[in-house]
């Protein structure tokens, strides 16, 4: 692979998803297993986009832990970070973007970037975003159910979205690229009924045997449906911590050039109109009751049909909004 293969996707990146400004700062962050390729690529198009570029590339820290210091004291200073690393909600990540960083989480995996920004009209998608993000912010009554056995209620009232249109647009906004989807928290206490779980939980992966997870007033109380079943329930009794059970958000899937991959849990939470839960830390972002625990699992279903307030809003695949 050269620049020349992915200059096309990493200047759509940079210029549409990434919004780079003539003369803004921007820290390009990468761990030393990330393709160099890749990053001399992005960063020969935030140049060209006239943008002041740094890149610091480091070995890596625990997941989970804080940044080197010389790099939280750089994201502080920096307008942009365009993101290769473990970055996610430590401390350093939380005071840069008081500070006014906006994150570019960007995946690392070449054919995964390709396939998500070429031919992708992102303010379409950041259309559509908006519609929907109107619609579930007035709802209040959200019903979900599926052929897999999926039939589940739960109360939206005044939880708002968080924007994962795939444009990081605002001081302080996070994003991980390439988008799209679009989250909310609901009330926690009010997710009553059964999840099933069609397509992949992590970490367990992708499944053959769908997982089916009761949930009563916001908690995961019975897991069935055979050995991946068993080993999801396992993974979050091994954490022994008692937020992992909860019901943390849900999300649509937005990118219309997605398709369900069993090897790529990112590429699947972003196909077209699939839905996903997640359990255990919920970002501040949400406005929840939650906060961090000791892990996170993200869980997809393939074909949801949605219902808000007794309206049809996702059916096939396709929003009718």
């Amino acid at each position: 692979m050269s620049q020349i293969d992915i200059a096309l996707p990493i200047r759509t990146l940079v210029e549409d998803c990434c919004t780079v400004k003539k003369g803004e700062n921007v820290l390009i962050l990468a761990t030393t297993d990330v393709n160099r390729d890749l990053l001399d690529a992005v960063m020969a198009a935030t140049l060209a986009a006239g943008a002041n570029a740094t890149m610091m590339v480091t070995n890596s820290w625990p997941r989970g832990g804080e940044p080197w210091k010389p790099i939280a004291e750089a994201m502080k200073s920096a307008d942009l970070l365009i993101n290769f690393s473990p970055l996610f909600n430590q401390k350093a990540v939380l005071e840069a973007q008081k500070a006014g960083l906006r994150i570019a989480s960007v995946s690392r995996e070449i054919g995964f970037l390709k396939k998500g920004l070429v031919g992708v009209d992102y303010k379409e998608l950041a259309a559509l975003h908006e519609r929907l993000a109107k619609a579930l912010e007035k709802g209040k009554v959200m019903k979900v159910t599926s052929e897999a056995g999926t039939d589940v209620t739960m109360d939206l009232t005044g939880r708002p979205t968080t924007r994962g249109d795939g444009i990081v647009r605002e001081p302080g906004e996070m994003q991980w690229l390439p988008g799209s989807q679009i989250n909310q928290a609901p009330i926690e206490e009010s997710i009553n009924g059964v999840l099933v779980f069609d397509w992949s939980v992590m970490p367990v992966g992708h499944v053959k045997t769908p997982v089916k997870v009761t949930v009563k007033d916001g908690r995961a109380v019975k897991f069935e449906g055979g050995e991946e079943a068993e080993a999801f329930k396992k993974w979050m009794d091994e954490l022994n911590d008692t937020r992992m059970y909860w019901v943390c958000h849900y999300s649509f899937g937005l990118n219309p050039k997605y398709t369900l991959n069993p090897d790529n849990e990112g590429e699947s939470e972003r196909v077209m109109g699939v839905m996903f839960f997640g359990f255990g830390s919920q970002l501040a972002t949400f406005k929840g009751k939650l906060g961090a625990a000791a892990g996170h699992s993200d869980c997809i279903m393939k074909k949801p049909t949605v219902y808000l307030d007794g309206k049809l809003l996702l059916k096939d695949n396709k929003f009718l909004i």
